[in-house]
């Protein structure tokens, strides 16, 4: 019961030794021997680590010590087996946890002396945490949540070498369920489906049963039939026999002899009673049309027109003969609101349809090219709905546009410039910038503009420095010239600002150039107020401009810095580098 790394109850008992594990001393068993003769108190003649448990209580006195003890010895395992029996029984057939030789030694798991109604089984973990699976039955899905005394229950017993032990409690004890489902639950079909409840239920729950597979029957499910369900056809039945329990689903069926066993003939007989002539499972409506040939008519069926139910065209009451059938009109409406009806065959749905399916439509590109749009560049490569979509006309039924009052590019594609100037955007004709191959094949020659691109600039898309993105427009005009606007300063304003039209601009240009962001127009001897001359020529900017912090900004500092020569070398930079 106890590991030898936890201080055990029996460890308590003897102040934190386990007497048990260690042989006592030759001397100490002579001098234990004689005290435990000697009568202390007159009715008593013995000591004892305390009151055996009610059950073992017969057990009582220094005479039965070897009952379970040998001397000078641990608790014996053989010897508890001599009146557990039932156990023993079970460990010779190897069943059990207790079979298991980590649970060999008695005393690992009971423990005695400690009153006649302490709890002789200890749980090292608690007994809702007990490893279950060690038993050889592994607790899964429902068993998992049940508390153990739900199942180990004296009802549930049928072994009967348990039952019939004297040394066993039945309503206490934890041997001896079986592990047959119906060792504990009730056979809910009455022996119709046999004693192996797995075949077709889980442990996670009782219904649905998912593992039966109807296909094993005398009557597999198809079509329509896995639909339905099972109390259709399984109807409950009275059990006279059980009064806790009377109804239960039947399952074994002697009455089926064909669909009227269950369907009712419409036909009243007039095709016989073999329905599957013409029927079949996937449903009723679904018959067996080589029974009838269409072909042998004047409209034979083809396309999509063969899985139209019967029903479709030949209503009830109406003569299955001298139906029009000359034109697709005939049966269906003018989806197109007469958009085509000025065109030479008057808009006849089968120049760009046929009986396969109204989509996709027979019209081709080569068609599209002889109209008013030619198809070319990117719009080859646009689906027809993009721009033939539907629209309401203020009929009952929604169509889909095909005559459009202008081609121009605005007709179907938003103006992302909003505002521009009509000197970039003459005609609203985007073809002035753009190419009809791609949205961003762009021709607009920047060079007329105030702010010509070079160098870096000229690598840059539009939407670069034109695109508003809240907005999702590319704005063309109005844009500031100034480096500052675009352009984080990188060095903290450390450089004066010069008034421009009104405006304090900070003058890049006097460093930089759109070539690149090294400072390459930056003359020190002209703009700083240190020379550099002598050995200050051959210094990297970095030796003198350091990067510092300032808050959460990084930049390198170029001034203020000190200019003495002192700042820099000499006493004054040693003593500085001896603090650092």
């Amino acid at each position: 019961m106890f590991k030898k790394s936890k201080l055990t109850k029996l460890e308590k008992i003897s102040g934190g030794q386990d007497t048990s594990t260690q042989p006592l001393p030759g001397i100490v068993l002579i001098i234990f021997s004689a005290i435990i003769f000697i009568r202390i108190i007159p009715g008593q003649c013995q000591l004892s680590p305390g009151a055996l448990h009610q059950s073992h209580a017969k057990l009582e006195g220094i005479k039965n010590c070897t009952q379970c003890h040998g001397l000078g010895q641990r608790i014996s395992a053989e010897n508890c087996l001599k009146c557990h029996e039932a156990l023993q029984n079970r460990i010779n057939k190897d069943r059990g946890l207790h079979a298991d030789p980590e649970y060999a030694r008695c005393e690992n798991c009971h423990v005695e002396h400690q009153g006649r109604n302490f709890e002789l089984i200890w749980w090292e973990k608690g007994q809702e945490n007990f490893d279950h699976s060690k038993t050889g039955f592994f607790l899964q899905g429902k068993h998992a949540n049940l508390k153990c005394r739900q199942c180990h229950q004296a009802k549930f017993l049928t072994d009967k070498s348990i039952l019939n032990s004297q040394s066993v409690n039945s309503e206490r004890t934890f041997l001896g369920l079986q592990s047959e489902c119906l060792s504990c639950h009730y056979d809910e079909h009455r022996g119709e489906l046999g004693s192996n409840c797995l075949d077709c239920h889980q442990f996670t729950s009782w219904k649905p049963a998912v593992l039966f597979d109807h296909t094993s029957t005398a009557f597999p499910l198809t079509g329509k039939h896995l639909q339905v369900d099972c109390i259709k056809c399984h109807p409950l039945q009275t059990d006279s026999r059980n009064a806790e329990d009377k109804n239960f689903v039947k399952f074994r069926l002697n009455t089926f002899r064909g669909c009227i066993s269950c369907h009712r003939d419409v036909h009243q007989n007039q095709f016989g009673k073999e329905c599957s002539t013409c029927h079949n499972t996937s449903g009723w409506k679904n018959y067996d049309r080589t029974q009838f040939t269409h072909e042998k008519t004047r409209y034979p069926l083809y396309g999509r027109h063969r899985l139209v139910s019967c029903e479709k065209c030949h209503l009830p009451g109406r003569p299955r003969t001298d139906i029009r059938f000359q034109h697709c009109q005939d049966c269906h409406s003018d989806f197109h609101q007469g958009q085509f009806r000025f065109r030479p065959d008057q808009g006849a749905c089968e120049s760009c349809h046929d009986v396969n399916g109204f989509s996709p439509a027979k019209f081709t590109i080569e068609q599209h090219n002889q109209t008013k749009f030619i198809l070319e560049g990117a719009h080859l490569a646009i689906p027809c709905t993009a721009c033939h979509q539907r629209i309401n006309t203020g009929l009952s039924t929604e169509t889909i546009q095909f005559k459009f009052s202008t081609t121009d590019c605005i007709a179907c594609h938003r103006n992302p410039h909003p505002g521009s100037s009509a000197k970039y955007f003459q005609d609203q004709n985007c073809q002035n910038c753009h190419s009809i191959e791609g949205w961003l094949k762009i021709k607009f020659n920047h060079s007329q503009t105030t702010f010509p691109l070079e160098s870096g600039h000229s690598r840059l898309r539009c939407t670069a420095c034109h695109l508003i993105k809240s907005k999702s427009e590319v704005i063309i005009i109005s844009l500031s010239p100034y480096c500052q606007d675009c352009h984080r300063d990188p060095h903290n304003n450390q450089f004066e600002t010069i008034l421009v039209g009104g405006k304090s601009i900070t003058p890049c240009h006097n460093c930089h150039s759109a070539k690149s962001w090294l400072p390459e127009k930056f003359d020190h001897n002209k703009y700083s107020a240190f020379k550099l001359e002598g050995a200050h020529k051959k210094l990297s900017c970095n030796q003198c401009h350091r990067l510092v912090e300032s808050g959460e900004k990084k930049f390198i500092r170029y001034k203020p810095i000190p200019h003495t020569c002192a700042d820099c070398h000499g006493t004054k930079k040693a003593a500085e580098s001896e603090k650092r």
